[in-house]
């Protein structure tokens, strides 16, 4: 069950390159889907990554620091709460049977789903925090790499002058 928060983290990234719009279906599946997305507060989780994604940002290139409600403004923007909850509901109907999704809705209503709930953000923040960390130490090695490739497709995009006989 805890694969579902992954599921739906990666589905965030997924929106953040597409804007998905689905015709209004009224089938079961998409009815309990989204049932689930209410009982699992995704608008919520929502603001949650937006937030989170805002801070990384600006850990990653401090001068946006000034601009955070310029920034927030732009996710916001970029992961329209309805379209997203649009594309989740419809990527969970067409994934998972209508029992499955049930099922789902059972687990996340019993104590042990409830307390996934509530503590999945934090979760979900010191993970990205270790991810961070890990990458900070290997930054170096990172910024290396980039600079090879970029004087790869340097001398790659450089004319070739004609050799003299």
């Amino acid at each position: 069950m805890f694969k579902l928060k992954s599921f739906v983290l990666s589905g965030l990234f997924l929106c953040l390159f597409s804007s998905a719009m689905f015709a209004e279906d009224n089938s079961p599946s998409l009815e309990k889907s989204q049932e689930l997305i209410t009982l699992v507060k995704m608008d919520q989780m929502l603001d949650q990554q937006i937030e989170v994604a805002v801070q990384q940002l600006i850990i990653q290139v401090p001068e946006f620091s000034n601009h955070k409600e310029e920034i927030n403004v732009i996710f916001e923007d970029m992961l329209n709460k309805k379209e997203f909850t649009q594309f989740v509901t419809k990527l969970l109907a067409d994934n998972f049977t209508e029992s499955e999704i049930q099922e789902m809705i059972k687990f996340y209503q019993s104590p042990t789903g409830q307390k996934a709930l509530s503590k999945m953000p934090l979760i979900t923040q010191e993970t990205m925090i270790y991810m961070q960390q890990k990458m900070s130490k290997n930054k170096d090695k990172l910024e290396a790499l980039f600079k090879k490739i970029d004087a790869e497709q340097k001398q790659k995009n450089q004319p070739q002058t004609p050799t003299k006989k």
